[in-house]
């Protein structure tokens, strides 16, 4: 009786020891169950960065999907401030490789790896920003390709630079600005940057005011980038657009100027808030972030072309009442 009860805790000992060896099998976190603004949400982003700062782990996988949301939601939710008071925003892109297993996905080592990575990038360019007044905006952690056994990541982020205290969403009657180039303003008033400039101040302004009790923060973001108003007809607007577009014939001589009525009706619900609306790739779930409007100008022959191009970005917004970690 006594060897078979020696055998039996042998062998219990031994299927522990068998199990305590295996590589982690944790259920994958799916992330359409983790866009939910929510305290589970944050729980789950403060578990995952538990884990990367602990020794006493098993290692464990990610599918891409997962990857890129972890990443990019805690990196939103340590760092980012969101809120309306800025001057201007300065983005900055870099690149990360991931290494992929047979099954293409990411360990954990690696994910790790390449989070400290961007943190390291983030902080880099945070600090090479040479403005007394800072904060990151957001954060956007994008697919480039998958190849070769690698999944080749993008990190777009966003420093809100600069602080106005009051919200401006509007154009007064000397607002005359050039359409593009930064030529500042026209008919003979003065100023700085031009109508895409202008614009995109305005409608950044209008964002969020912030809460010292709340912090608000993004996830899940996808940006839409070269959007042409040229696509966007609408006879009632002042050159037939919702935005900014001119044809000219010949050669350019000097951008146009574009008056006080003009911008204002491209910040109506008729402008460029119907474009932002339409982009929307998940009206339900998505909210409009930030826009960014850069002049264009396209050479052709005989003819030239003169546009705002808009950079839309949409996310799922969150709230915390953890303030932001500094860089």
């Amino acid at each position: 009786m006594k060897k078979y009860f020696i055998i039996t805790a042998i062998l219990a000992i031994s299927i522990i020891a068998i199990f305590s060896c295996r590589k982690s099998v944790d259920p994958e976190v799916n992330p359409s169950q983790m866009t939910n603004p929510s305290n589970a949400t944050e729980l789950k982003i403060q578990s995952f960065l538990n884990r990367l700062n602990s020794n006493l782990k098993d290692e464990k996988t990610y599918s891409i999907d997962s990857a890129i949301w972890l990443t990019e939601a805690s990196l939103n939710f340590t760092y980012a401030i969101y809120d309306s008071a800025l001057v201007y925003v300065a983005i900055d892109t870099s690149e990360f490789s991931l290494e992929l297993d047979e099954k293409n996905k990411v360990s954990e080592s690696d994910l790790e790896t390449a989070y400290n990575d961007m943190v390291d990038s983030l902080e880099a360019y945070f600090d090479g920003l040479t403005v007394n007044i800072k904060r990151v905006f957001y954060c956007d952690v994008i697919e480039a390709d998958v190849a070769e056994g690698r999944l080749n990541l993008l990190m777009v982020a966003a420093v809100a630079c600069g602080y106005s205290s009051y919200q401006w969403s509007y154009f007064d009657e000397d607002d005359y600005w050039y359409s593009i180039l930064e030529w500042g303003k026209c008919n003979y008033y003065q100023g700085d940057g031009d109508a895409a400039i202008q614009l995109t101040q305005a409608f950044m302004s209008n964002l969020c005011v912030s809460d010292p009790e709340v912090r608000i923060w993004f996830s899940d973001e996808i940006t839409i980038g070269g959007i042409d108003p040229y696509y966007y007809n609408y006879e009632p607007a002042p050159r037939d657009k919702r935005g900014f577009w001119y044809y000219g014939s010949g050669t350019m001589v000097n951008p146009q100027c574009c008056p006080p009525e003009e911008l204002e009706f491209y910040m109506s619900e008729n402008g460029i808030p119907y474009i932002i609306n339409d982009q929307n790739p998940d009206p339900e779930e998505l909210e409009f972030e930030s826009i960014i409007i850069e002049g264009d100008k396209m050479n052709g022959i005989g003819y030239w072309v003169e546009a705002h191009l808009m950079k839309i970005t949409y996310g799922i917004k969150h709230e915390t009442i953890i303030p932001a970690a500094s860089l």
